[in-house]
Parts: structure tokens; C-alpha cells; sequence
């Protein structure tokens, strides 16, 4: 991390370096501010509407009639679509300050569109960052240095 070696870090420290998207959206049943504070705490609502915007999710949140970022998601923000859900993951990986971050299936649910915008922001808020892509139909494999594909059994079967 940052240069050292991973196996000088106790697992606690290391934790706390690593941001893991996970393939399933959880959020906590609080406010979208509140969702976003317990990710980051030096966060301020215009960062916070900052990062939204990265995520293509901004307008949606902020339209006419809702609530902004006091928007509750309780229920694992079951009034969201799938997409919206996704977006509001990812945004919270924006929002951490962890070197390292883990995607699992990032475009899950989204359209070829929404996807090609949002590597613009990835690329933009993880540039100094290590990030581990997961997902079974990757086609921009030019935004990485590295690419393994692996069997089911976890052998590499080739690497870019």
C-alpha cells in the first residue's frame, strides 16, 4: 500500500485501506447525507453532490419533488431502481479515501451509456489508486494496466 508491503500491515490496518463494492447494494436506513458521512465524515454537501454528479446520479436525486440528499433509503433503498442502487454504490466508493479498492460486477444493471460516463468518473477518482475489477462480461479492458481472466477454479487462463 502506498508503496510497502502488505505483510509488514496487521489486518485491522489493512482493512481500513480497502473500499469493496460488492455485488449486492447495502445501505444503511438513514439519509442519503447520513449513508455518505458514515463512508466519509469530513464530507460537506456540495462534495457530497460533487460525487453524486461523478456517479450520474445527481439529477435523479435532485428533481423536482424529492427530498435530496435527506432522501431516506431505509429498507436498503428499496425505492430506487437497480440502476439508481448501483450508481449510489459506486458513489460511495468515490466518496472513501481507501488506496485500494475492490469492484465486483461495478456495471451490474446499468446500460452501455450510463457505463461509458461512468468510466470517465473511475478513471478520474481512482487514478492514484489500486483497484481489483471482478466482473464476467468486461469489454474495456484498455482502462487497466492489468487484466487476468481466470478459469472457475481461479487459473489464469490469460493476461493482458
Amino acid at each position: 500500500i502506498g508503496g510497502a508491503d502488505i505483510t509488514k500491515y496487521n489486518l485491522s490496518t489493512l482493512r481500513r485501506n480497502i473500499a469493496y463494492l460488492t455485488q449486492e447494494d447495502l445501505f444503511f436506513s438513514a439519509s442519503i447525507r447520513e449513508n455518505f458521512i458514515r463512508v466519509n465524515s469530513n464530507l460537506s454537501d456540495s462534495e457530497i453532490e460533487e460525487i453524486l454528479k461523478k456517479a450520474e446520479l445527481h439529477d435523479e436525486i435532485f428533481s423536482q419533488g424529492k427530498l435530496g440528499l435527506d432522501t431516506s433509503l431505509e429498507k436498503n433503498a428499496v425505492a430506487f431502481s437497480g440502476g439508481q442502487r448501483r450508481r449510489l454504490s459506486l458513489a460511495m466508493i468515490f466518496a472513501c479515501s481507501a488506496p485500494i479498492i475492490i469492484m465486483d460486477e461495478p456495471f451490474a444493471g446499468l446500460d452501455k451509456e450510463t457505463q461509458r460516463k461512468l468510466w470517465g468518473s473511475i478513471n478520474e477518482e481512482f487514478k492514484d489508486k489500486s483497484v481489483i475489477m471482478i466482473d464476467h462480461n468486461i469489454t474495456d479492458t484498455e482502462h487497466f494496466q492489468k487484466v487476468f481472466e481466470l478459469t472457475a477454479h481461479g487459473s489464469v487462463i490469460r493476461t493482458k
